[in-house]
């Protein structure tokens, strides 16, 4: 791995309206790891030169890969990695100071997001060019940098309207959907659905919802039903055992269920496949 980085670090950041830590472009390998403690006062912009990887953040997770920006928010736990496959080359800049996210949120730029197919790189390839051309001179640098960073909040603000940025999905909503995945077998209640997720019934309900497009106890039967049609087509246990397997209490709720969702018994989808 080789990263090219500029550091400022005779800059009192924490006291200054505008700052920056260090910038640079990083050719990633599979060892690329950045993991930040939610006290961290940095903000992060960063550009997906090409390759993939996964970021996560207090409050959910997502993937950048090529053509993707992304903001990660001060005050986060933030955790981001290259993939081993098809590792980043990415460039990026930390921001620093008490107007960073005053100015991030007057353009609606509240949490960290993902921000598809939306190039940020001419905006942060000319805060790289100020900082290294001026770089002996900390108050005209870090004036000019404040300003290309204004005109790159305002690039991106015009262009969430048709390039919305993709929320993450909360930890506490990925963990119960974890849970669901393995424990289809397991008699699950709204109660436990948000016990695991640490919200009322009706927020868990509701944020699952917004997450994957229904709620907990749809999601389950969804994938209990999933599960079920790759035992019939890829095993020779019994419909009863399917059903257990499955998580449904006997083979004739299993039966219904099943025909009421795919259209046809169990016994007679296993026989077309």
């Amino acid at each position: 791995m080789f990263e090219d980085i500029t550091c400022f670090p005779g800059l009192d950041h924490d006291h200054l309206p505008f700052g920056m830590g260090m910038l640079g472009i990083s050719y990633c390998d599979g060892s690329y790891k950045i993991e930040r403690t939610s006290s961290v006062p940095v903000t992060v912009i960063e550009y997906v030169i090409s390759g993939q990887g996964t970021v996560e953040t207090s409050s959910g997770i997502f993937y950048p890969s090529a053509g993707d920006s992304y903001i990660l928010h001060a005050g986060e736990y933030h955790k981001y990695y290259s993939s081993k496959e098809d590792p980043w080359v990415k460039i990026w800049v930390n921001f620093q100071g008490y107007l960073i996210l005053p100015i991030l949120d007057a353009y609606g730029l509240t949490n960290s997001m993902l921000l598809p197919n939306l190039d940020t790189s001419p905006y942060l390839k000319k805060i790289h060019a100020i900082a290294v051309a001026q770089r002996q001179d900390p108050e005209t640098m870090l004036n000019q940098c404040c300003s290309v960073f204004l005109h790159l909040c305002q690039y991106i603000k015009r262009n969430i309207p048709s390039r919305k940025p993709v929320p993450a999905i909360p930890y506490n909503i990925l963990k119960l959907k974890k849970y669901l995945d393995q424990h289809l077998d397991e008699h699950l209640t709204l109660e436990k659905c948000s016990k695991i997720a640490c919200l009322s019934i009706s927020q868990t309900v509701r944020a699952f919802h917004n997450a994957y497009g229904m709620p907990p106890y749809e999601y389950i039967n969804t994938q209990r039903i999933e599960c079920a049609k790759l035992l019939l087509c890829n095993s020779t246990l019994s419909i009863e055992s399917i059903a257990a397997r499955s998580g449904f209490k006997s083979q004739q709720r299993f039966s219904q269920y099943f025909k009421q969702k795919v259209g046809v018994p169990p016994s007679i989808y296993r026989n077309d496949k």
